[in-house]
């Protein structure tokens, strides 16, 4: 549904309290979750429970909204439809509760006072006032961040020092997720070496961030077909490594962001794991190519970018920094410099054949030396469980 990727879009860096009225109110949502049928004769929760289990406090320890506030908030949500002559979110003041709703001391026994007609709208924003009057909404939200771009893993000391002063940032910018973002992206604990390399990247990191790594050539704008080949071509490999963008596997999303114990670990299996393979030689050998745009990767500019490239010890390096920001064993460093080396003993024998190729770049013989010792090199390195790290 377009307007629901839109509001996602527009929304994602603004305020969440925001994010929430437009998702609960969004066509694709009243229907995916049956809100489109919550009425006063008869109530659906499916809503009403998600909104807080999924969106806004979750299950954990601190988590205690009870049944009744479940049914209580149901009500409130009554009267909600999609009018399909107008392509609109209407309320229909006939099907809605007008009553009082009385929730427990998990929101500090708040009530949410019935109106009739028209103005029983007006109860949506008494209910999400007091949900994120909820110190656990902030937290919750927080958590879910840290996940994302640090570690599966909080334990108390995390919590303490990173989850809840997060929190207080996000309460005291009315729920604003830009300061929150900028605050952990700023942090001395987002940089800490521990945090580098510690979550198996998501299908769509995978393929987005291999493109952005090999700095694949993209259609020109005007090439719509093409274009369209190239975002289909990412769309089935993403899908391919269980990560089907628009269709994820049920109401909580991806296992990846969200099942004990594993959490990202879901994303690498016996299945998945053979088409990230194929995926990365694909991106070494042709790029992504359409109809008319074939730009496979250019291993030999790439590493002239890469600092030192004659040397073979940092030019390992400096491709390991770059391609995974962690380091490898001594033995994967052998590996790759005897990649280099044509299984040669000394340094010279790479370091001579990339500064004749420099000095006469022109020559097909120099060239196709050079090209097939490091295709064999970037092809070790994609292969590695390192290059699946983020």
């Amino acid at each position: 549904n377009y307007k629901y990727y839109k509001n996602l879009y527009d929304n994602a860096l603004g305020n969440f309290k925001s994010m929430i009225r437009a998702i609960t109110l969004d066509h694709a949502m009243l229907h995916y979750l049956n809100n489109q049928y919550n009425s006063a004769q008869q109530p659906d929760e499916n809503y009403a429970r998600e909104l807080q289990e999924l969106f806004c406090i979750g299950k954990g320890p601190d988590a205690q909204f009870t049944e009744e506030d479940v049914q209580a908030m149901a009500r409130v949500l009554t009267g909600w439809r999609y009018d399909y002559a107008t392509d609109q979110t209407v309320f229909a003041f006939w099907a809605h509760d007008a009553n009082d709703k009385l929730l427990s001391s998990f929101y500090g026994n708040a009530v949410i006072t019935g109106r009739a007609g028209t103005a029983g709208a007006e109860e949506l924003d008494d209910l999400l006032d007091v949900i994120f009057e909820n110190n656990e909404v902030a937290a919750f939200v927080c958590r879910k961040l840290y996940r994302f771009f640090v570690y599966h893993e909080i334990d108390d000391l995390t919590e303490q020092n990173v989850i809840q002063p997060l929190a207080q940032v996000f309460r005291d910018n009315d729920y604003e997720m830009m300061p929150v973002l900028e605050t952990l992206f700023k942090s001395e604990h987002f940089f800490d070496t521990l945090n580098r390399g510690a979550i198996i990247k998501s299908g769509l990191d995978y393929v987005l961030g291999s493109m952005r790594e090999f700095k694949t050539p993209l259609p020109n704008p005007s090439m719509l077909s093409d274009n369209y080949q190239l975002t289909g071509t990412l769309v089935y490999f993403c899908a391919l490594i269980q990560h089907n963008l628009g269709d994820p596997p049920n109401v909580s999303g991806w296992p990846a962001y969200y099942q004990l114990p594993q959490f990202d670990k879901h994303w690498i299996s016996t299945n998945t794991l053979p088409f990230r393979l194929q995926y990365a030689d694909l991106m070494l050998a042709n790029g992504i190519p359409t109809d008319n745009h074939v730009a496979p990767f250019d291993v030999i500019e790439t590493t002239k970018l890469i600092p030192d490239a004659s040397d073979p010890n940092l030019l390992i390096d400096n491709a390991v920094k770059w391609l995974y920001g962690i380091e490898v064993s001594a033995g994967v460093k052998l590996v790759l410099k005897s990649i280099l080396l044509s299984g040669q003993l000394t340094d010279y024998y790479w370091t001579n054949a990339w500064v004749q190729y420099l000095d006469d770049p022109n020559d097909a013989m120099k060239r196709e030396t050079v090209q097939r010792r490091l295709l064999g090199f970037y092809y070790y390195l994609v292969h590695l469980e390192e290059h699946h790290l983020c």
